[in-house]
């Protein structure tokens, strides 16, 4: 799917994902003598802000970095047109749980969480991969010869266990079996038949961190009745206890009840108690989706009496709904339970829910008696199909209390429209998530996710929130291919307030270094050390992004005072040994692209000069990450970037011949030293670098350049070829080749 790492794992990504290392020798001219150590680093390893995980279900959860500190989960299910549910929450090591209505009915008494931990699955790098094999151990009654269920490959057998392992591939197909499993169940009104052809419980089979120590208290026993929708004792269900005096005391964020009765054992205290619920059809696929809460409740001291509380389907009665100005179908709701306990009050806790095209209902009308309660709704709707150019993405927070009506009625004026402009050189289908977050959701950020025409325009009306800051993620999908070829991830920014647009994968793309929303320094210098691994695509959008390996053919070089100290087909490398006093620094990168949606800058010829040392201080902002795996100040290389959009170009990167003018961008990438730039130039060539035709350039505003020429009729047709040389005062300098860097087509 997308090719990315999330700051937590970089460092460790970057030693896991190095290829064989090279010492040279060096002559004298080498500084200090010394040799080097250089590795070079696959493509990517160095690369991006997210991680991707499959769980056996065949869904994707991809994790990413939020602005305030907690992560955001997508969820894209394996049948993204079924009606499709998830329940998530967080235990207290801070493991993030993503559980699909497809394994709800068996979690925990035959399903393990831990299949479903994404924490602990992305840590154990079970992601980021479609060669994945998640390990998985299935028991089975001594003397029985269980049916291998569907999507399970099996690698060994023994009297009563056998393991084997899925795939991202074959968790569709797993998920299918746990469908046909439902609707047998439903059938049977849950009597307890075989399940999955005679298997009695499917573990996870990967390593699991250790239980957390928690320290001893006096417990009493809660005795948990659960009721459903018709009145009678639901045959399964989860919940969860929250301690409102101190989340870390006695707190269960996972429990279970068989047959509408569950027990845990707590110590004395305020509590709070939620869980999720599906309803089910006759074929087993879910008709709605509610979620039941106890605002409060207390355990008091031993007094022979067994505290109880009841958890009643039949009180989730209120339908999260929205009516919007223009017509449009709903898709999806998102709501967060949110508590803050007394001890605690900025850290929220709680659950999560994602329902896709069914409704939801809460149970409303509550208030906190300790500590607070709240509930975070987002509502997804979007223009009647087939008409694919709107959506609306509605974001609302209570957080006193959960209101009695959850219907919600935005006018024009409490809605801001965002005009994304997607261009895209061959017609096709681009997914475009967007994210809200404001610091309230335990979970992290609100998502949602449109398909939507490209090259086209697509208007997004969001909710105008206070504070909330937004992410817009554009996944271009290559014909033939049936999934994504590459991802591009904007800047978290503020929820626009007047109406605006964005322009997604407008210009020409070249390699950049100047990725900011992962936090994350690609060309930098910590101590002795020194990465240079510049991202494969960057846009003149404030925006960056990466393919596949498998569409990119790399090649780097590196030489130091005229000394090459690596050559070889990477897009990075981390150099160890560095003195401490200023070099100069030669890179040469050359990309070659074969991404089927893409006709434009396939080939591009980079080279940099510049110079390096040891930094004193740290020249990167707090919270961002150096990539060369020490804790040394870290500063970014002065190394210059460029972006490139030729004026009047149409969404699929065409212009028309005669007077062309290209909006150039030259600066140094961001957070190194901006030494002034000295020279800019620009050319273009209408035979493949045959002959070259001198651009006018002129500075128009910082880091802008105007460069202008004529474009025969001649060149109707082809793709031209751009070369621009710039230099800096102190030295360092940038030349770069793009090949059919656009279209040239007739006037009109």
């Amino acid at each position: 799917m997308r090719i990315r790492r999330y700051p937590g794992a970089l460092v460790t990504a970057v030693a896991a994902l190095v290829a064989a290392s090279a010492t040279p020798a060096f002559s004298a001219a080498t500084p200090n003598s010394s040799a080097l150590t250089v590795q070079s680093v696959t493509a990517d390893a160095a690369g991006q802000s997210s991680h991707t995980v499959t769980l056996v279900t065949g869904d994707r959860v991809t994790v990413t970095p939020g602005p305030f500190g907690k992560p955001g989960y997508t969820v894209e299910p394996h049948d993204a047109k079924a009606k499709y549910g998830f329940h998530s929450y967080d235990d207290l090591k801070g493991n993030h749980f993503v559980i699909p209505d497809t394994a709800e009915p068996y979690l925990g008494r035959i399903l393990d969480p831990q299949l479903f931990n994404v924490t602990q699955l992305l840590k154990d790098g079970y992601g980021d991969s479609a060669d994945v094999r998640t390990p998985i151990r299935l028991a089975f009654p001594a003397g029985t010869t269980p049916t291998v269920p569907d999507g399970v490959t099996l690698t060994s057998v023994r009297a009563t266990s056998a393991d084997g392992y899925i795939t991202p591939a074959s968790g569709a197909r797993f998920a299918g079996a746990l469908r046909t499993q439902i609707a047998a169940d439903v059938k049977n009104n849950w009597h307890k038949g075989a399940f999955l052809g005679g298997v009695s419980a499917v573990a996870f089979a990967g390593p699991v961190d250790a239980p957390q120590v928690t320290p001893h208290y006096p417990m009493r026993t809660v005795h948990v009745h659960v009721i459903d929708k018709d009145g009678n004792p639901a045959p399964f269900a989860t919940f969860a206890m929250y301690n409102v005096d101190d989340v870390f005391r006695g707190t269960t964020p996972f429990a279970f009840a068989i047959d509408g009765e569950g027990r845990v054992s707590l110590p004395e205290g305020n509590y709070s108690a939620a869980m999720a619920f599906y309803d089910r059809g006759s074929d087993g696929l879910i008709t709605a989706q509610r979620l039941v809460s106890v605002a409060d409740f207390k355990v008091g001291p031993a007094d022979g009496t067994t505290p109880s509380i009841t958890l009643d389907e039949r009180t989730a009665t209120t339908q999260v709904t929205a009516s919007t100005p223009k017509p449009s179908e709903y898709k999806s709701t998102s709501v967060a339970w949110v508590r803050h306990d007394v001890a605690h009050p900025d850290l929220p806790i709680g659950l999560a829910d994602v329902a896709g095209a069914v409704p939801y209902y809460v149970s409303a009308g509550q208030k906190a008696q300790v500590g607070t309660l709240g509930l975070a709704v987002g509502y997804h709707s979007a223009a009647p199909e087939p008409d694919s150019t709107y959506s609306y993405d509605l974001y609302y927070e209570h957080r006193d209390g959960i209101p009695a009506d959850l219907h919600y009625r935005p006018s024009k004026d409490q809605l801001t429209a965002v005009d994304n402009r997607y261009h895209r050189d061959v017609p096709g289908v681009d997914a475009a998530f967007t994210s809200i977050d404001t610091g309230y959701v335990p979970g992290g950020t609100f998502v949602s996710g449109d398909r939507v025409q490209a090259p086209g325009h697509h208007t997004d009306y969001y909710t105008k929130v206070p504070n909330a800051l937004i992410q817009v993620e554009t996944l271009p999908t290559a014909p033939g291919y049936g999934s994504e070829t590459e991802g591009f991830t904007g800047d978290w920014k503020p929820l626009p307030t007047k109406n605006s647009h964005a322009d997604w994968m407008r210009g020409t793309h070249v390699p950049t270094f100047n990725a900011d929303n992962s936090g994350l320094c690609y060309g930098c210098r910590s101590g002795d050390s020194m990465v240079f691994a510049p991202l494969q695509e960057g846009y003149p959008d404030n925006y960056d992004g990466t393919y596949y390996p498998w569409f990119v053919k790399p090649h780097l070089s590196l030489d130091v005072d005229g000394t090459q100290i690596y050559a070889g087909d990477s897009t990075g490398v981390l150099v160890s040994g560095m003195p401490d006093e200023a070099h100069s620094i030669r890179a040469v990168y050359d990309r070659t692209m074969t991404v089927p949606n893409e006709l434009h800058g396939t080939q591009v010829h980079t080279e940099w000069t510049f110079t390096s040392a040891k930094p004193e201080v740290s020249g990167i902002p707090s919270g961002h990450a150096c990539l060369t795996g020490n804790s040394d100040p870290c500063a970014a290389l002065p190394v210059l970037t460029t972006a490139y959009r030729i004026v009047g170009a149409d969404l699929s990167g065409q212009a028309e011949s005669g007077h062309t003018v290209l909006d150039l961008t030259v600066a140094h990438q961001r957070y190194a030293d901006q030494t002034p730039i000295r020279t800019v130039q620009a050319e273009v060539s209408f035979d493949a670098g045959a002959t070259w035709h001198k651009a006018e350039v002129n500075a128009t505003h910082a880091g802008h350049y105007s460069a202008e020429w004529f474009t025969p009729r001649s060149a109707i047709g082809t793709m031209p070829t751009l070369r621009v040389t710039a230099t800096d005062t102190a030295g360092g300098s940038i030349t770069q080749t793009v090949q059919n860097a656009y279209t040239v087509t007739a006037r009109h």
